[in-house]
């Protein structure tokens, strides 16, 4: 039976590194002493289809809520075959980091803008490939 555990957190790693300011939506301003800040929903959209590439039998489904601030924030609930499941935020930090919790229990289930991956989450998935499949390897054999 196979869980999303260490999968996820690669894959989660993987997009991670190569979150970059070029991906922010226009409007968004980079702040260095918190790097993943406004990068949540093309986070949670390529990570969303990288566990459809890799990980199949899990099943990721999109949440959005609005922060203390009045922000929106995006992350995955992903549940494996037993139907375990668990919150993935890569962008999870961007709280943390000062101090504050996610919006977690304010979550609902809402589908992202296109059904295929959108111009900058297709950036963040060919990024995340050249860590995730070096030549030879597929994500299992790691």
């Amino acid at each position: 039976m196979k869980t999303i555990g260490k999968d996820a957190r690669e894959l989660m790693a993987a997009v991670q590194a190569v979150l970059t300011p070029d991906l922010l939506s226009k409007g968004r301003d980079y702040d260095p002493s918190n790097p993943t800040m406004g990068h949540c929903y093309v986070a949670a959209e390529a990570l969303y289809h990288l566990i459809l590439e890799y990980a199949p039998d899990c099943k990721p489904r999109p949440q959005v809520a609005r922060d203390v601030d009045g922000d929106t924030h995006w992350w995955l609930l992903v549940f494996d075959a037993d139907n375990k499941g668990w919150i993935i935020d890569p962008t999870e930090d961007q709280y943390r980091s000062q101090g504050e919790k996610p919006p977690y229990l304010f979550g609902r289930g809402r589908g992202f803008l296109t059904k295929e991956p959108s111009k900058r989450a297709r950036k963040v998935i060919h990024r995340a490939h050249s860590a995730l499949t070096p030549v030879g390897r597929t994500l299992s054999s790691y």
